[in-house]
């Protein structure tokens, strides 16, 4: 039996809500001894009765099979069952007793007969055990992982069961999925286990942490402060309010220090429904984690005059050797909002500490200095980090454009140089000073730099065999350098032929022809890249190459994927770019795909492309029913993808609304949704991409099929006449 999804094996119960379990709570209590010894005894209720669908003369001929089954007439008591089947086909008490009769026998006859049995009663969770347990025996463990879950089903608060399949899950290394049931314990707990359900949230919280999936990280931190909000420790709370900042959750960053931390604020609600924070009250023993955090919060909502008094107060009260990091993670913040001033308070008791006097520190400083107008300091504290990491040469450029404002022009560029005599030729400090030489626009020094750039990474060609290999555009580049150096060794020269192609030079080949709309030969470039280890699963790779695919006009594409997924499977972005292009030719292919990925990931993105595939196949379908059905799936398809999508694209939401319902034929919200895409274009015009144009030219084609010609016109003279 196939493995359940994850999404059908964690859904959320209710704390309060009785579960269809036969155990009592005292029994589910004891289940989880050992888990912790200080769950207190509760009183024990009486079983719930199981429900049958066989009448009293069945039900008398079922006990009748099972006294026969006791004292060995197993052919009698067969026969029995089968009459009980025969009359009432889906009652599962004949079924349970013909697996009893060859749990020793037959095997095979045993888990199917229990199979049938746990099906028709799946409300029974020893049923669901006892083939868990058969499938282990037979080393069948998703299996097992799966039957286990429906036992869970059945009494979601044995705890005895979500140890056995956690610990099944574990035993098959399914890291994901053990997430996954440690989450679904955490709401299962009694809450009398405080303990233990914090410390299954904080394991897991941490887990998707380090994977830098916060959002997932922060559903799980949340189980402690909806189910045991008096039990929360302090390290939870610094946990949360990490996690609220790192997803710029800032408001609720605020319902945490009142709740948690017992902070009073009085605060302005704005006009675009931001918030602004006039005053506070911090109790006066505030830990030190949590101070910076408030700091930071402050900032991230633009309370800016309410910050000063607590930087000095910090820098007063704090010793930077123990909170040095502290004091680096507040001034970043601060000079991403502009109070490099402010930052510059806590920079310098840092490059001034001992712990802390690091070159990365140094850095941040000089970038300081720069942006407080310091230009001379800035210069120094620059020259400071190159001593101390000379390999960091990523400090050269902007020190360089420092020496250039101050209108030290030479030393600049004497800063950017490099001495060709050791034959060694640092690329990145190279290609800084191309930028600089750019910027002051030393166009012949430029290309200078630029030849020396390609002579250290391309081929020289010596012979006229060479050049015609090299001018051959059905070769890829590795094609190229493998026939050169085989012409070579025929030939018996010794030259070595350069083959770095892996570094800057190609990419930068790539983008040019990406900018020329040179699909050709940005096709050769681009799968290389794919194709080589390293970039396998690359994703901005993937993306360059759906680029280049997008206005290819050959097919070698198809074959090339073809073969590539054949060989290589696993390839995860490979498999969205197939069901991107299928989406045409073979929408099935790309509904498995996406609809398994919406599963996983819940992302609005997946969303919308399968509410756009079903509403393709809407104005296909002729049968009214299977319209109404596309309809419906498509409708919440968009309207998730709305609710979830980020509100800074309210216009993108409001237009795909719009075509959305104007597919479906319902005009009157196709045109309300298009008149708030105008609306926002008019409040907040974009500069970068705007869907004024297309929501214009569909509102006018609604009021030109409705009769409506003047309003069609005016549409289109306010919004799209140039």
């Amino acid at each position: 039996m196939d493995e359940a999804p994850p999404d059908a094996l964690i859904l959320p119960f209710d704390d309060d809500q009785p579960g269809t379990s036969t155990l009592t709570d005292s029994d589910s209590d004891s289940s989880t001894s050992s888990l912790s010894d200080d769950s207190p005894k509760k009183t024990t209720r009486a079983p719930r009765r199981q429900a049958t669908k066989l009448d009293p003369n069945l039900k008398g001929l079922m006990g009748e099979a099972n006294v026969r089954y006791a004292r060995g007439d197993i052919e009698t008591a067969q026969k029995m069952c089968f009459e009980v089947m025969r009359q009432v086909p889906d009652a599962y008490e004949p079924y349970l007793t013909l697996a009893q009769i060859f749990e020793n026998t037959d095997s095979t006859k045993y888990e199917g007969y229990l199979a049938i049995a746990s099906c028709l009663y799946p409300q029974d969770s020893g049923i669901w055990c006892r083939l868990a347990e058969l499938n282990i025996h037979n080393e069948k463990y998703k299996e097992a992982v799966s039957y286990y879950s429906k036992a869970i089903r059945a009494s979601p608060r044995n705890m005895g069961l979500h140890l056995k399949r956690l610990e099944l899950v574990e035993q098959i290394g399914d890291v994901r999925f053990a997430l996954a049931c440690k989450k679904h314990m955490a709401n299962k707990l009694p809450r009398a286990q405080h303990q233990n359900i914090i410390e299954l949230c904080k394991e897991v919280a941490k887990h998707y942490h380090e994977e830098k999936n916060y959002v997932k990280a922060l559903e799980v931190l949340k189980i402690p402060f909806k189910r045991i909000p008096k039990r929360v420790t302090q390290d939870l709370v610094n946990m949360m309010l990490e996690l609220l900042l790192l997803t710029d959750r800032f408001t609720e960053c605020l319902d945490i220090f009142i709740q948690h931390c017992n902070f009073t604020f009085e605060i302005t609600v704005n006009e675009d429904n931001t918030i602004a924070i006039d005053s506070y009250v911090m109790p006066p023993s505030i830990q030190i984690d949590l101070k910076v955090k408030f700091i930071v919060c402050l900032i991230k909502l633009k309370s800016f005059h309410l910050v000063p008094p607590l930087i000095d107060s910090m820098i007063r009260e704090e010793n930077v050797e123990e909170i040095g990091d502290l004091y680096l993670d507040v001034a970043e913040d601060l000079m991403a909002t502009n109070m490099s001033l402010e930052a510059l308070k806590l920079l310098v008791p840092l490059v001034k500490s001992t712990t802390y006097n690091l070159a990365a520190v140094w850095l941040k400083y000089a970038e300081c200095l720069y942006n407080c107008d310091m230009l001379e300091q800035a210069v120094e504290a620059y020259f400071t980090v190159m001593t101390m990491a000379p390999q960091h040469v990523e400090v050269l450029y902007p020190l360089a454009m420092t020496l250039l404002k101050l209108n030290k022009k030479s030393e600049a560029l004497e800063v950017l140089s490099q001495d060709l005599s050791t034959n060694k030729l640092d690329v990145a400090v190279l290609i800084e000073r191309m930028k600089l030489l750019r910027q002051i626009d030393d166009i012949e020094e430029y290309w200078k730099c630029a030849e020396l750039l390609l002579s250290r990474h391309c081929v020289a060609v010596k012979y006229p065999e060479e050049a015609r290999v090299v001018i051959t555009t059905s070769y890829t580049v590795n094609e190229k350098v493998k026939k050169i150096r085989d012409m070579r060794r025929f030939r018996g020269d010794l030259m070595p032929v350069e083959s770095g192609f892996e570094k800057e030079i190609q990419l930068f080949a790539l983008f040019s022809t990406i900018y020329n709309n040179d699909t050709f030969h940005g096709y050769n470039l681009i799968r290389n890249v794919v194709t080589s280890d390293s970039h396998r699963h690359n994703t901005l790779a993937w993306n360059l190459f759906n680029i280049v695919l997008k206005n290819t006009d050959d097919i070698r594409h198809n074959r090339f994927i073809s073969r590539l997924q054949e060989r290589i499977p696993d390839i995860h972005c490979l498999q969205a770019i197939e069901a991107n292009y299928s989406l045409t030719t073979n929408s099935n292919l790309a509904i498995k795909f996406y609809m398994r990925e919406f599963r996983k990931l819940k992302l609005p993105y997946f969303a919308l492309i399968l509410g756009v595939i079903l509403l393709q196949g809407y104005s296909k379908r002729k049968a009214v029913e299977d319209r109404k059905k596309l309809a419906e799936i498509a409708s919440y398809l968009f309207l998730y993808y709305a609710k979830n999508r980020s509100k800074d694209a309210q216009q993108e939401i409001y237009y795909n609304l719009g075509r959305m319902y104007h597919q479906l034929g319902v005009m009157y919200l196709a045109q309300n949704y298009y008149l708030k895409v105008l609306e926002i274009e008019e409040k907040e015009p974009s500069e970068i991409l705007g869907l004024r144009y297309e929501a214009a030219f569909n509102l006018h084609l609604i009021y030109k099929n409705s009769g409506n010609f003047t309003a069609a016109r005016n549409v289109l003279i306010k919004n799209i006449t140039i």
